[in-house]
């Protein structure tokens, strides 16, 4: 990156798509955030004269520090068309207190996946009852009572996402331009006392992209609720760092949390993307 051209003619990599059946990509970018650094996404389809191909889903989530930022971006690619994905660096280099430049390291994780295999893969037996449906499996509220003799709540649980019944939360996010649709339920906490959390989410990263975080509804000195996320997830995990795993972890920490009271209200958010 050049703090002179960037904006111009910024740095770049490649990579070329030859798409044999349709398709859904998903690439993940974890990098630092300083300044105006950041990552751009461009997917050109040469059979279509390099028309820019726009992305059914892209968000950025930051962390609550402020020091990382996670790029999320999700394209369909079509069957026996061809085509190139640039990613642009834009931004100045970070200087040591010597002025020297650092290197600028980013994480990417990139999942394709026909779409038929999807969904073949996410089909599921309407009769098979070892395994419940996600709205019908998740807690709705955990209170007090819901707590064990040594103060504690647990929930571990495979769950499936079944089609209609799980798809009614379905709301619209972004703006009218770049309306999507996202999956969202709340397992609201009325703890009468501080508490952690530890929150957990192992799901098959072609076939979802889901994100937690932890919302506190706080009314102000003028009566009016606001919305704070306090804390939010670590970036996506993949087991033992090996691709050939096919699931991902998302995982939220939150350690002394101000206990439920007239004028603040939790909420734990699972979001799919």
């Amino acid at each position: 990156m050049s703090r002179e051209y960037s904006g111009v003619a910024p740095e770049y990599d490649r990579v070329e798509l030859a798409v044999e059946e349709d398709s859904l990509v998903h690439l993940t970018f974890l990098y630092e955030a300083y300044e105006a650094n950041e990552i751009r996404v461009v997917l050109a389809d040469t059979y279509m004269m390099g028309q820019e191909v726009k992305p059914q889903a892209s968000y950025k989530i930051k962390d609550i520090e402020g020091d990382l930022v996670e790029l999320v971006v999700e394209y369909k690619l079509s069957k026996s068309h061809h085509y190139g994905l640039t990613v642009y660096y834009v931004g100045s280099p970070k200087l040591t207190d010597e002025g020297r430049a650092k290197c600028s390291v980013y994480d990417l994780s990139i999942s394709i996946s026909h779409q038929a295999a999807i969904i073949d893969e996410t089909r599921c037996d309407p009769h098979d009852s070892n395994v419940k449906r996600m709205a019908e499996a998740m807690p709705v509220r955990i209170t007090d009572r819901n707590l064990d003799s040594n103060g504690e709540y647990s929930f571990d649980q495979i769950m499936k996402m079944t089609y209609p019944a799980d798809f009614k939360l379905v709301e619209k996010a972004g703006g009218k331009e770049k309306a999507r649709d996202i999956l969202i339920q709340q397992i609201q906490i009325q703890l009468e006392s501080n508490f952690d959390i530890v929150a957990t989410m192992e799901f098959g990263y072609a076939e979802a992209l889901y994100t937690l975080s932890l919302v506190e509804e706080v009314r102000g000195g003028d009566g009016e609720l606001r919305l704070e996320e306090s804390h939010q997830q670590s970036p996506l995990v993949f087991k033992q760092n090996n691709d050939h795993y096919q699931s991902v972890r998302r995982e939220l920490v939150a350690d002394g949390v101000e206990a439920a009271q007239q004028s603040r209200e939790h909420s734990l958010v699972i979001t799919n993307q």
